[in-house]
């Protein structure tokens, strides 16, 4: 299913305000990990107060554009 204008929108001003509020950003491909290793990563991430979002690549490249 398409994600509506709008929605798009949304989803670049969240992705602007993480990445300005953000001492780092780092991307990976994850498409390979289990549930369950996903699941360790994000406890593991957790644990020394980060988060992990996963992101629609083409937004999140136009945030990255935009950020120079």
């Amino acid at each position: 299913m398409a994600i509506s204008r709008a929605r798009k929108e949304e989803l670049l001003d969240e992705y602007r305000q993480q990445t300005t509020e953000s001492n780092g950003v780092l991307m990976a491909e994850y498409k390979s990990l289990s549930v369950q290793q996903m699941q360790e990563l994000r406890r593991r991430v957790s644990d020394v107060q980060g988060a992990l979002y996963v992101v629609k690549n083409t937004l999140f490249r136009i945030v990255l554009e935009e950020q120079g």
